[in-house]
């Protein structure tokens, strides 16, 4: 089994909560995990009064920013795709949760801002063409600056991979970025002729979210 710490929530100046996913090594989410499986330590030091529950989506609802690559590397193909993909996604979020769509080709232009609605999410999707050239690290810069600092957070981002046309942030700056908001990056890799996912498998698996492959 693998424990992926996703996200550290720090805005409770009297606790700390991480948020944490447990799969098998197929990718499959593993439910039955609980606390006696579990041994946490602070600076060297194991916690014994700590709680270890699901997370209650109500309470903790979830605020997730896609950014969407519609440069012009991606093939019709490969555009399809990454929409199909962000619109299945939003359809799958909890009612309270709330989702915001970035596209992104040379310029990064947000299209929809963090809403519950979830048909105008879609919808914004459905309106995406291809164009441009890929400035993907920019992309998740204003992604993670559209999302709230605190509570259950992420930014997805769909693309072919290679960053050809960011100004505002490089590779490490980005991903420092990630850090120091703790935000994970899912990453999902949209196959096309151009296709290289080695930066944001980078980027997302140091971020503490997932990296993933999506054929067209």
């Amino acid at each position: 089994l693998t424990l992926r710490v996703n996200q550290i929530e720090t805005c409770n100046p009297t606790s700390l909560t991480a948020f944490v996913s447990v799969s098998s090594e197929q990718g499959s989410v593993n439910t039955n995990f609980g606390k006696n499986d579990v041994s946490v330590y602070l600076d060297g030091k194991k916690i014994n009064n700590f709680e270890f529950s699901r997370v209650d989506t109500k309470k903790t609802p979830l605020s997730n920013m896609l950014l969407i690559d519609h440069s012009g590397s991606m093939t019709i193909e490969a555009m399809e795709s990454a929409k199909n993909a962000g619109k299945q996604y939003v359809n799958k979020l909890q009612a309270h949760d709330q989702a915001g769509v970035i596209q992104f080709d040379h310029l990064v232009e947000p299209l929809v801002a963090l809403t519950t609605d979830k048909s105008r999410v879609s919808s914004a999707i459905s309106g995406i063409a291809p164009r441009g050239d890929t400035a993907v690290f920019d992309a998740i810069g204003a992604g993670i600056d559209a999302v709230p600092d605190c509570g259950r957070k992420a930014v997805t981002v769909l693309t072919d991979g290679e960053d050809t046309a960011s100004k505002a942030f490089t590779q490490a700056s980005v991903t420092e970025k990630t850090v120091q908001k703790n935000m994970p990056v899912f990453a999902v890799g949209i196959k096309s002729p151009s296709f290289d996912p080695t930066a944001i498998r980078d980027i997302a698996e140091k971020s503490g979210g997932l990296y993933l492959e999506a054929d067209t």
